[in-house]
């Protein structure tokens, strides 16, 4: 599966100025790259073919949670900048 991805957190996703979501909100949109469900984080792999540790997510699918969920398109005031809109956001992180 093509397409850079990046580690979400676990339980609430926390904005640096004080937004919070009771779960990362890439997870509320369906992945475009792999068709990952809402709820469930996209698959990743290792080299060795095992699954990789945590929860990832295709930046494709942050972008398009930006466009879908209420509140996540906010640009946060503790973003640092230059803030980048087309680089997805790592909260918590």
């Amino acid at each position: 599966m093509a397409g850079a991805m990046f580690q979400m957190v676990k339980g609430e996703a926390v904005c640096a100025c004080g937004l919070t979501w009771p779960r990362d909100p890439a997870l509320e949109v369906v992945c475009p790259v792999c068709a990952a469900g809402v709820g469930q984080p996209c698959p990743r792999k290792r080299p060795s073919g095992h699954d990789a540790w945590g929860l990832w997510a295709h930046n494709a699918r942050d972008l398009l949670a930006v466009a879908m969920v209420t509140g996540y398109d906010h640009v946060c005031p503790g973003a640092e900048l230059p803030f980048d809109p087309l680089q997805p956001r790592l909260f918590g992180l």
